[in-house]
């Protein structure tokens, strides 16, 4: 099943890296030391229902997501594979949940979105997530401890410094455990159910994805909504930059991942972006 129709002619072109990283001085007087919220604090609806978080990767045949639950670690999440292969039944093995819908990203979300939108409105925070992280099951258990515990509407992981980056903000920053930003990467965002209701339907506006990181914290502001890099946890993404299986299929539909973001752009009227930070949560360190 084709999962978009869009056709562009316009030729590929190469994401970024590193722009507007710097940090409005500003900004920076807003950082301040926090401990994690008390179990009080903690207490949200619907914990006693047991596994409160979904992890839908997008898995292909070398997917890496098998050692996100290889150590027998008690999960806080389900696992559900959208499989794009061609191997008929490939990667179900672990999977608490499983589909296969072929072509790129988005598209196919926007699609589980709205065949799976029973299941998926049950979590209070959903990621969707690229088959090329090196992570485990501590990590994502952590990261969605992290979510919970501040209260987070839009967050990701931060990259380790040796990860194949397209934006240098989001590698791991050294002594801090989040910081509130307004950016973050279309790779593997986290969901809360209210953002992801608020935004779900921006999914079917890129095939390419592109566009979407700029568009999402504009429909969630600061401070109603708390978008974050969690730096206290960070993953390894392992895929050199533009070599995966969606740059191949974008140029055989003549789809140009830059047009899109500039599509994305003009529909929705938004302004040249610039990586801002709001505050940060700095990690406890013994003596301070």
């Amino acid at each position: 099943m084709t999962l978009f129709t869009r056709n562009m002619s316009s030729q590929l072109s190469t994401p970024m890296n590193g722009a507007f990283s710097e940090i409005d001085p500003r900004v920076r007087q807003t950082t301040r030391r926090r401990s994690a919220p008390s179990q009080r604090e903690r207490s949200l609806p619907n914990v006693s229902r047991g596994r409160r978080n979904l992890v839908v990767v997008r898995a292909g045949d070398q997917s890496l997501h098998r050692q996100w639950i290889a150590d027998n670690v008690p999960r806080t999440f389900d696992l559900f594979v959208s499989y794009y292969g061609e191997v008929a039944g490939a990667q179900q093995d672990g999977a608490d949940f499983y589909s296969v819908e072929r072509g790129p990203k988005f598209p196919a979300i926007a699609h589980l979105l709205d065949t799976r939108k029973g299941l998926i409105d049950k979590y209070d925070c959903v990621v969707f997530s690229e088959d090329d992280l090196f992570t485990d099951a501590r990590s994502w258990n952590t990261l969605f401890d992290i979510f919970h515990d501040y209260r987070l509407d839009l967050a990701q992981p931060a990259l380790t410094p040796d990860s194949c980056a397209s934006w240098e903000f989001t590698r791991k920053m050294p002594d801090c455990l989040l910081r509130l930003t307004n950016f973050v990467e279309v790779m593997t965002p986290m969901f809360s159910r209210r953002a992801l209701q608020s935004v779900g339907h921006t999914f079917a506006e890129s095939v390419s994805g592109w566009g979407l990181d700029f568009l999402w914290p504009v429909l969630l502001p600061y401070p109603q909504f708390q978008v974050a890099i969690i730096d206290t946890i960070a993953f390894r993404h392992t895929r050199p930059l533009g070599s995966g299986t969606l740059y191949s299929v974008l140029s055989a539909a003549g789809i140009s991942a830059g047009a899109e973001m500039e599509e994305v752009r003009g529909r929705f009227s938004l302004r040249p972006f610039q990586y801002r930070e709001y505050g940060r949560v700095l990690a406890n360190r013994p003596g301070h």
